[in-house]
């Protein structure tokens, strides 16, 4: 494979020089240097530098560069940011599960399905609306997402990604086709066949329990059947597991009540006391104010003497003791008011805790089914290939064609489609490897 690229390589670049002897001539014979210049520096130009075919270049056609595709972040990511004269804002961060990252002092800066020059513009903008003069600020990408190999390859798994890999690279990663031992084909497919059963089980035991954390998010008391788990069970096996779940949630529902209730019951408890003390308070109000009414009156016929000062005096230590009530209900509201509130707050926490540990769930879930449907398709490959004879080529001798697909998400839809040896792959992708018979033609 080395010498046959070297030879291809040498072939560009003859035709490099006869494009570039072309452009001269053009030149001598034409006058025409305005025009022209422009064709004889693209034809001076590396082909393998801009990605040009020149092998179907015919006399007079002007090289013009593929345009090279332009990769944009995902979740998982990490970028490796650099900002000048900010330690605080320079090291590498990864990219959420919500498509962002967190920049200190900047917050959330979104970077799911954009380029590195747009998350840069985003960052100094961002910095020159905090109010600083924008520094010098630099983003590279230092980890991809990997990318994952399936089918009939004697490694497949994820690999780490890298700018300009193709799909034959990533089938050099996975360790080239896979090709068992002479004799051990039957071993093998016994093998994996079991492998796959268990795979599959695993993976409807996944969607089902993905189902029933979905209805819990949205509070909801019932589980749909989802359309991924009816289309790989078998009749009566897909509604089984979802009875199972909802008993599972209904557990889980009747565990969440009970926390809710007992920190509730304690609130309750309290406002309940609460108005009692109130009913207390007000009554001695009134106590004080019919009170401080007798001892005006009092106070003046102590004044005109009609009556004795011991009177007043003992009106007025009626009327400090009932200050003194009146302070300790108040006290005692306070406290049963503190009382009250954490209940409320531990039934907000006992909340918030259940949210946060479904979507916990929920996403763990959503990476194991990833990761099953995954081993699925490599198990399915392998018991295809390993049942189906010829693995080591045609009666001929020949060695199989290699088919290969790509399966990626493009604007939140997962897309499948054959491509080439020489595809380049994009980050996250899922290459699947394939063997057909020599005759098969691969679809670009």
């Amino acid at each position: 494979m080395a010498e046959i690229r070297s030879r291809s390589q040498q072939a560009h670049v003859h035709r490099t020089g006869a494009l570039a002897a072309a452009g001269i001539l053009l030149l001598a014979t034409t006058g025409q240097a305005s025009e022209s210049r422009s064709g004889l520096q693209a034809a001076l130009a590396s082909p393998l530098n801009n990605q040009v075919d020149t092998g179907d270049l015919k006399s007079g056609d002007q090289i013009r560069p593929r345009p090279v595709e332009v990769l944009t972040v995902g979740v998982g990511d990490k970028l490796s940011i650099w900002v000048q004269y900010r330690q605080d804002l320079t090291g590498d961060f990864k990219v959420r599960l919500d498509g962002k990252i967190a920049v200190p002092t900047l917050g959330a800066i979104v970077a799911e399905g954009r380029s590195i020059s747009e998350i840069e513009q985003d960052l100094v903008q961002a910095l020159e609306h905090s109010g600083q003069i924008a520094p010098l600020v630099s983003v590279d990408v230092s980890e991809w997402r990997p990318i994952f190999v399936v089918g009939a390859v004697d490694k497949p798994g994820l690999f780490a990604f890298r700018p300009g890999m193709t799909a034959l690279q990533a089938l050099a990663l996975a360790g080239g086709l896979y090709r068992p031992p002479a004799g051990t084909a039957a071993i093998e497919a016994s093998r994996e066949s079991w492998q796959l059963r268990q795979t599959r089980g695993k993976l409807k035991q996944a969607l089902a329990r993905l189902a029933r954390l979905k209805a819990e998010q949205g509070n909801s008391t019932t589980i749909e059947l989802p359309e991924a788990l009816a289309k790989i069970s078998e009749p009566g096996e897909a509604e089984l597991l979802i009875r199972n779940e909802q008993r599972a949630m209904q557990q889980r529902q009747r565990a969440f009540e009970n926390q809710i209730s007992s920190s509730t019951r304690g609130a309750e408890l309290a406002e309940v006391e609460i108005k009692a003390l109130e009913g207390e308070l007000e009554h001695v109000h009134e106590q004080i104010r019919l009170t401080e009414n007798d001892i005006n009156q009092i106070g003046s016929l102590v004044k005109s003497g009609l009556t004795t000062q011991v009177r007043l005096n003992e009106l007025r230590r009626a009327a400090a003791n009932l200050e003194g009530e009146k302070r300790r209900i108040q006290g005692s509201i306070a406290r049963t008011q503190q009382t009250m509130n954490v209940g409320t707050r531990e039934r907000r926490q006992i909340e918030i805790d259940r949210a946060i540990k479904i979507e916990e769930e929920l996403q763990a879930t959503q990476e194991e089914i990833r990761a099953l449907e995954i081993a699925v398709l490599a198990a399915e490959d392998a018991v295809h290939y390993l049942t189906g004879g010829a693995l080591r080529g045609d009666a001929g001798g020949r060695e199989p064609t290699i088919l290969y697909s790509v399966t990626r998400n493009e604007n939140g839809v997962l897309v499948s489609r054959q491509i080439t040896e020489g595809t380049e792959l994009r980050p996250g992708d899922t290459v699947r490897i394939s063997r057909a018979a020599p005759s098969r033609q691969l679809v670009d």
